[in-house]
């Protein structure tokens, strides 16, 4: 016989209900262990996962006009910031590209870039500053092949262009010191697009030869699909050294009486500032400029060639950038505004769920639900919307990038620019996904759990209904208001288009063709071109 407190405890069913009035339920003995693990937390929220979800099948039209709302603003907000990104913020895909500066010159805050061969041997003999130094200069060559003869861009480059710059490679090699030597059977390196384009990503296309200006040439490299160049918007074909470019025009390397294309870029040592290295550089370029043969170079503006300056290349050339810039960031804005439309837009429909749900909120917190824990269930719930609408928003985001593009490569010179989802992109997506839905999931949150326990249990009119009204009453006149710079926005662009489609150009633009004749690089004799120009 047990004995449990002077009580007989022979009737098996005693210890269970003493047990159980003594320490508990078996399931708030589960939730005491799980809240002394700290996995209660996650039970709740999967709790409030599951509700939200179940609640959003129960009212399809809402969950669908919440999040294509969501999914225009967000989506837009992607498109712009890839492009951005593209344009602006991306560096260099070269082995530690913050190393990287343009030689320029001026006074100005924007420095020239352009020099010649001369000074830039003057530039590579500066000693102890930099790992190394090289130059570009952009061209054309004709590929001739049994389809014909192709136009193709490419390149000038020394032959320490890929090593100075890390490119990395797809397949094979970049330039050598060898290739600054002339010789009988040239060298090149094209892009991967080009690569793709033309030889549909045959390995074999090494070595074997290709006529490029009427002149073989051997492919030693397929540069890597992610660098594209220097100058943001292009995609050299076809880069080539310019020892080739010295057989054609054997002054080229010497002459000082013109002042080309040709940019200097250089790399600077490990642990050499910015500001240290431009000291030599400046003598350098102060000693070639006094020169008798070089002081034509500054006639007529002295500013521009008054010395030496720096360029940060870790972005590549910023003429691009000038050139979009502002208007990239009026875009930013405009579509900035569109996103705060549609989550003020999703916010009110969130405040009218809540008064339906009023008998519910009574009802849950008459059993104990808490306000706080309430709150969250909200939060879950509006978080939930922008998490699909930022989903469908990278498909939003990825057409509205693609028809920004083509208008783009409609023009006469096509920008190409890498436009897919970088992982900045994706990582704004995601920071402006979760923002949404905190910063305008927190107002209904709250909204929804201000209620008077009794008249909301009698169907009644809830006490606080009123201030609830007057939030919605807000959001409304901000969406009102937001809306109406977004049209004027809009007008004054649409007016501006119309103003530069109808503008007098002097003459009548039907029916004129505009004809570009170019026979350089061919097989064709010089007193045909002649004769063909004549004519």
């Amino acid at each position: 016989v047990l004995y449990y407190g002077g009580a007989d405890l022979d009737a098996p069913a005693e210890p269970g209900r003493r047990a159980r009035m003594d320490f508990g339920t078996e399931e708030a003995i589960k939730n005491d262990c799980r809240q002394s693990r700290g996995v209660r937390w996650f039970d709740e929220a999967s709790n409030d996962l599951r509700y939200a979800l179940r609640l959003m099948r129960k009212t399809p039209g809402f969950t669908a006009a919440a999040v294509l709302s969501l999914a225009l603003g967000i989506g837009a907000n992607t498109a712009i910031f890839s492009l951005m990104d593209a344009v602006i913020l991306r560096t260099l895909p070269v082995a530690s590209p913050q190393e990287l500066v343009f030689f320029a010159h001026g006074t100005g805050e924007r420095p020239g870039a352009s020099s010649n061969y001369p000074l830039f041997e003057r530039y590579r003999a500066i000693d102890g500053m930099f790992a190394g130094i090289t130059a570009f200069s952009p061209t054309g060559f004709k590929l001739t092949s049994n389809d014909g003869i192709e136009n193709v861009t490419g390149l000038w480059v020394n032959g320490s262009f890929h090593g100075v710059l890390g490119v990395p490679m797809a397949i094979g090699r970049g330039f050598s010191s060898d290739s600054d030597q002339p010789t009988d059977r040239p060298t090149a390196v094209i892009s991967d697009a080009f690569w793709l384009r033309r030889f549909g990503r045959d390995p074999s296309v090494l070595d074997p030869s290709t006529t490029l200006d009427g002149r073989p040439v051997a492919i030693v490299g397929v540069t890597a699909p992610a660098y594209t160049g220097l100058v943001p918007g292009t995609n050299p074909d076809v880069t080539m050294p310019i020892a080739v470019r010295a057989i054609t025009e054997p002054t080229y390397l010497t002459m000082h009486d013109t002042w080309t294309d040709l940019t200097i870029v250089g790399r600077l040592k490990r642990g050499v500032s910015a500001a240290a290295a431009l000291a030599p550089v400046d003598v350098a370029f102060r000693q070639y400029m006094s020169e008798e043969e070089n002081k034509w170079i500054a006639k007529g503006n002295p500013e521009a060639f008054a010395k030496a300056a720096f360029v940060p290349a870790s972005r590549g050339s910023g003429v691009l950038r000038r050139q979009y810039e502002t208007a990239l960031k009026v875009l930013m804005g405009m579509v900035a505004i569109v996103l705060l439309i549609a989550s003020v837009n999703v916010a009110n429909l969130l405040l009218v769920r809540s008064a339906a749900r009023a008998k519910e909120v009574a009802i849950r917190m008459c059993v104990g639900g808490g306000r706080a824990r309430l709150i969250r269930q909200f939060l879950t719930e509006s978080l939930l919307l922008p998490l699909f609408g930022g989903v469908l928003a990278l498909v939003v985001a990825q057409w509205g990038t693609s028809a920004i593009m083509s208008l783009f490569n409609a023009a006469e010179t096509p920008l190409l620019l890498d436009v897919s989802p970088s992982p900045l992109a994706l990582a704004f997506t995601a920071t402006i996904t979760l923002a949404t839905g905190i910063a305008f999931g927190l107002v209904p949150a709250f909204a929804s759990t201000q209620v008077d326990l009794t008249p909301a249990l009698n169907h009644a009119v809830v006490r606080r209904f009123s201030r609830r009204w007057s939030s919605s009453h807000a959001l409304v006149a901000a969406q009102i208001g937001l809306s109406i710079v977004v049209l004027a926005v809009a007008a004054l662009l649409g007016r501006t288009l119309y103003n530069l489609k109808s503008i007098d150009a002097g003459f009548t633009p039907g029916n004129l063709l505009l004809v570009t004749l170019d026979t350089y690089g061919t097989p064709i004799p010089e007193e045909a071109r002649v004769a063909t120009f004549r004519e």
